[in-house]
């Protein structure tokens, strides 16, 4: 029951195991179909991970200009097919429902703002961590709700392009 407690306390702390958990998950998955224990990696060079977060971030930057435009089927090309969104509400729901919510705009984003980002990357799986800020209607015709959070966006590397596989937020302190 503890166990239980602690991790409704603590959200990011069960989002960031869930984003270990994907990670080697992902690494285990080799290409060559070796196991990941017998596969030497190089690290990545400085440049390299700058080049990688930038890319991420680029894509990031589709998602929201999506999201805000309504524009489902680009959101929908940016998300992988399992994609799961757990809401700072606590809310969660997978891609399918969250792509029809944004094409029948149920939920009016006015902005979405990434305040800060910080970009890990380990192998083909980059985790996304920072402080966002958006602005939305919900339903649309509902007063505005703007809320700061924190957040954990897990994006993978599949036939060469950036998708996100899972976003999860909580809500940030005020103070």
């Amino acid at each position: 029951m503890r166990f239980k407690r602690a991790f409704r306390a603590t959200p990011m702390l069960a989002l960031t195991a869930a984003a270990l958990i994907a990670a080697a998950g992902q690494a285990r998955a080799q290409p060559d179909g070796a196991p990941a224990s017998s596969r030497k990696e190089a690290p990545m060079s400085d440049e390299a991970q700058q080049s990688v977060a930038r890319a991420v971030l680029e894509a990031d930057d589709r998602r929201r200009a999506a999201t805000m435009a309504g524009d489902a089927d680009a959101l929908e090309a940016l998300l992988t097919p399992d994609f799961t969104y757990t809401h700072n509400t606590g809310f969660r729901e997978g891609r399918a429902a969250y792509v029809a919510r944004v094409r029948n705009r149920q939920v009016e984003y006015v902005s979405m703002e990434r305040l800060f980002a910080g970009v890990r990357v380990h192998g083909g799986v980059a985790l996304v961590d920072g402080l966002a800020s958006m602005t939305n209607r919900a339903p649309p015709a509902g007063p505005l709700r703007t809320s700061k959070t924190l957040y954990l966006a897990v994006w993978v590397l599949s036939n060469g392009q950036w998708r996100m596989a899972a976003y999860a937020s909580t809500l940030a302190r005020s103070d």
